[in-house]
């Protein structure tokens, strides 16, 4: 899909790094094979360096860190180039590339030690403290999948935690076009029962609260496995449920702030608040129409900013034959409850002339996302500060509660004084919204009011208040935070 996608050099920045995440200072050697020793690319000394935008292909992060890791197609157009980053996306480490012109998959573990990326059918693993990359042995033939692709990659955290040797005990769901399987301890296994044989599973997650809960996007449904459930029948194993309520195929499953979201082909978008228990429909705020199908075909969680989602979307059409057409881009800075169109280069909603085939936040810029297509890739930015403090100013309540989280996430300072009007006034949706906003604006000038505000008549806006703190605490964003302790 990125074929016909131009590729740009790489700009290196010879910066002082911050945080290395070698204990050396040496490069990470890219080694081929389970047993050789044959490096592939070397990389002579890590540097900082910004992330190549325009030819990242793949990102992923880590749930409980600032770790994230990226693929992008190298400069050949051969290979792909690894990237990694320990601190959010500030600083970025190449890690030399692997053998594929195409990244189908990334993961990392939960021990920060150790990366996965797949291309085509082929499986490869960085450890990072022997700083090496290894191609892991699947033995496609003894699943009867020989023709399969890799789609997706979960690193299985529960046998993670409970395993002696991480390095020999990597555990990881593998999604593929023939189904879905399991690498552990150098076997290839099927999934377990529940799922039919050679189902294409687009997109395999492991919750971030629950590391027993997993979710399975497929082109039968959408599938979830609770190993903290008994099994009815009593045999051993593990049992996937199929989730009646998404009754379409599920091209992707994500999960911000504690809400998942499934994409399906066509029945829209589906959102769970309730870790999957119940799933509701929201495709008629990504402007479903009566005739039509919905297909939301990218789905994307910002890895950088929690609740902030993005979607694209396009519609079946016609009686006897059916056809294609694009919609657009959305984004939700509320885990899915208010969706906006991207605007285009004019500060209009941006008309899709393609399919869109996945969907990468940009982690350097807030409120941007990168859209790849068959024709290229769009970058969109939702920037118009100006248009959300006149929309904080003068929308209804729900528009309100929308600009006031954008311009946290925007980090204008232009916004604190209305922020802070809004936190004290009498709509509970804007003021938690104001009170959210305020802590992800980090502007020490507001830090006066809000104490003022602890000691407030109002028990609401007392929380508010307190939940501001909190979030500004969090990011230590001002000096003075020892007294918000105090008054606390």
């Amino acid at each position: 899909m990125m074929t016909t996608i131009k590729t740009f050099g790489v700009h290196l920045l010879r910066l002082m790094m911050a945080l290395m995440i070698l204990a050396s200072g040496a490069g990470l050697a890219l080694l081929f094979g389970e047993r050789e020793s044959r490096a592939l690319d070397q990389v002579s000394s890590p540097q900082a360096m910004t992330l190549p935008a325009a030819q990242v292909q793949r990102l992923t992060a880590s749930s409980s860190s600032g770790q994230m890791m990226a693929a992008a197609v190298a400069s050949s157009g051969a290979s792909s180039e690894l990237f990694f980053t320990a601190d959010g996306g500030h600083t970025w480490l190449s890690m030399g590339s692997l053998p594929a012109a195409q990244i189908s998959a990334l993961a990392l573990a939960p021990d920060g030690n150790s990366a996965l990326a797949a291309a085509g059918n082929r499986l490869f693993r960085a450890d990072f403290a022997a700083q090496t990359w290894r191609e892991l042995p699947l033995a496609w033939a003894d699943v009867q999948a020989s023709q399969a692709q890799i789609t997706s990659l979960a690193v299985d955290r529960l046998a993670m935690a409970r395993a002696s040797d991480q390095a020999r005990d990597l555990a990881v769901f593998i999604g593929s076009t023939e189904g879905l399987f399991y690498w552990q301890g150098d076997a290839l296994t099927g999934p377990g029962r529940g799922l039919p044989a050679g189902t294409a599973v687009a997109q395999v997650h492991v919750t971030n609260a629950n590391e027993a809960l997993i979710f399975a996007g497929a082109s039968r449904g959408l599938f979830v496995l609770d190993r903290e459930l008994a099994d009815p029948t009593g045999d051993q194993g593990d049992r996937w449920l199929r989730i009646s309520s998404v009754s379409a195929p599920v091209h992707a499953v994500v999960e911000t702030d504690g809400v998942l979201l499934a994409a399906t082909g066509s029945n829209g978008l589906y959102r769970s608040l309730d870790r999957g228990r119940s799933w509701q429909n929201l495709s008629g705020a990504l402007g479903l129409q009566p005739g039509v199908i919905l297909d939301v075909t990218a789905l994307a969680a910002d890895p950088a900013e929690p609740g902030v989602v993005y979607a694209a979307t396009g519609f079946w059409v016609g009686s006897s034959q059916m056809h294609f057409a694009p919609g657009r881009v959305f984004i939700s800075m509320d885990s899915g409850s208010r969706w906006q169109p991207m605007p285009g280069p004019n500060g209009q909603p941006l008309q899709l002339t393609a399919r869109v085939t996945a969907l990468i936040p940009a982690v350097d810029t807030p409120l941007s996302v990168r859209a790849v297509t068959d024709q290229g890739m769009l970058s969109l930015t939702l920037d118009d500060a100006e248009a959300l403090l006149s929309q904080l100013a003068d929308g209804d309540p729900a528009a309100q509660a929308w600009a006031a989280l954008g311009l946290g996430i925007l980090g204008d300072p232009r916004a604190t004084e209305p922020l802070l009007t809004h936190l004290a006034g009498d709509n509970a949706q804007v003021g938690f919204a104001a009170a959210r906003a305020l802590g992800r604006l980090g502007d020490a000038a507001a830090l006066p009011s809000l104490l003022a505000f602890q000691v407030s008549a109002d028990e609401m806006v007392r929380v508010r208040a307190t939940l501001a703190l909190d979030l500004l605490h969090t990011r230590a964003a001002a000096p003075t935070l020892p007294q918000v302790a105090a008054v606390n």
